[in-house]
């Protein structure tokens, strides 16, 4: 047996037997239980138990405890904490001069200072968006101002052109938080924390934030793998060797999974297209019912390597202005939200909900190329093709097919 199956072999035994033990000890250490993951987050909900968190005010009833650390280790602003108490909070806060709203406000009497907050936790931001954000905190005419870009993965906003972000970065008006940044901070309202049951939710609220942003959920399969790789140095080159592979499985299974998506939609009349690559972000599979529509059910993957990502209604469109021209369909958001499930809202998307796991994340879990994988049992394929069955069966139902 050459060195890496002996590898793979230590690996899967490790791991058959860490599974086995979750199994066994499950009804007690509940692993997989998290009240956050169970309440469905979306981009807004986050944002809304943030600017609680936030506000002096706020029901978690702390006082300042949560927003002075925010100030001090967050935003570097530690000047501001004495005056912590005075700060206002508000959510989706309309910056009418641009015709733009920001996710979270924080502002001080006296014009003494705002601060922006865009949550980015999967999407990326709009053309545009950052440069009316900044213009519209200056415009406030506040003697100090900030705008802070918090982004799943740490990534800096893209539509910002001429390199304004980072003109804005270095005078110290702006800076880009990753969410492990954020989930730091929540470890530290933790730990100032004095009511237990405000505890319980930002232990809650930590934990979905290292899974979801961090990889925390296969943190113990990984330091297993480590520790077996580090055995010996045969075993290290053998986990370098699978490592440099995993690009290029990864992209026979893709190969695959278009195949698979093909066969299963033959028959239906239906046209499939896709645009982008596995590499880069925005990659997604548009599902054509039929001719000149103006809108079109679509899979999308944010980040690169089809790290998050959701699915539902999108505007066919190649720039802002052409999408702002198409119409936001509340017949068939309203249906779908009735007969489906509440679907978040956006310019470019009139409906859509998030993947949840373990189609989340490609780059991370295993599941959905697993699933592509079996020849004989496509789960992945079936998984993407069922959701636009249901889409296409409720518009039909209710005579919308024709409005996109």
């Amino acid at each position: 047996m050459g060195t890496i199956d002996q590898f793979l072999s230590a690996v899967h035994l490790r791991i058959e037997l860490l599974q086995q033990a979750r199994t066994l000890y499950k009804a007690r250490l509940v692993p997989d239980f998290n009240v956050i993951q169970l309440a469905f987050p979306s981009e807004n909900r986050i944002s809304a138990l943030l600017s609680d968190l936030l506000s002096p005010i706020g029901r978690h009833g702390q006082d300042t405890r949560f927003l002075e650390r925010f100030l001090s280790d967050i935003c570097d602003w530690s000047g501001l904490v004495q005056k912590a108490s005075k700060t206002e909070v508000e959510t989706e806060y309309l910056i009418s001069e641009y015709q733009c709203r920001i996710d979270i406000l924080l502002k001080w009497p006296d014009q003494r200072a705002v601060i922006g907050i865009e949550n980015k936790p999967w999407a990326s931001d709009q053309r545009d968006q950052i440069a009316d954000y900044a213009n519209g905190l200056k415009s406030m005419k506040t003697k100090a101002w900030m705008l802070l870009y918090l982004s799943g993965d740490g990534h800096d906003p893209e539509s910002s052109a001429n390199n304004d972000w980072e003109k804005y970065v270095s005078c110290g008006n702006a800076k880009t938080v990753s969410y492990r940044m954020l989930g730091e901070w929540l470890g530290d309202c933790l730990r100032q924390c004095e009511s237990e049951r405000v505890r319980f939710f930002l232990s809650e609220f930590r934990d979905y934030v290292r899974e979801e942003f961090t990889e925390g959920q296969k943190m113990q399969e990984q330091q297993d793998i480590i520790e077996i790789a580090l055995k010996n140095p045969d075993y290290l080159r053998a986990a370098f060797q699978i490592g440099k592979a995993t690009d290029e499985i990864k992209l026979r299974l893709l190969d695959k999974f278009k195949e698979q998506m093909a066969k299963l939609t033959n028959g239906k009349g239906w046209k499939i297209e896709w645009d982008g690559d596995y590499w880069h972000k925005y990659f997604n599979v548009r599902f054509i019912w039929s001719k000149n529509q103006k809108c079109y059910f679509c899979i999308e993957f944010y980040g690169s390597k089809m790290s998050g990502g959701h699915f539902g209604i999108v505007k066919r469109a190649k720039n802002n202005d052409e999408t702002r021209n198409v119409a936001d369909l509340p017949a068939v958001r309203e249906a779908l939200n009735q007969r489906l499930a509440d679907g978040e809202l956006s310019v470019e998307w009139p409906w859509f909900r998030m993947f949840k796991h373990p189609y989340d994340n490609w780059k991370r879990n295993d599941e959905p190329w697993v699933g592509i994988a079996e020849d004989d049992k496509p789960e992945t394929a079936q998984w993407c093709i069922s959701k636009a069955e249901e889409v296409y069966r409720v518009l039909k139902e209710a005579g919308l097919l024709k409005q996109l």
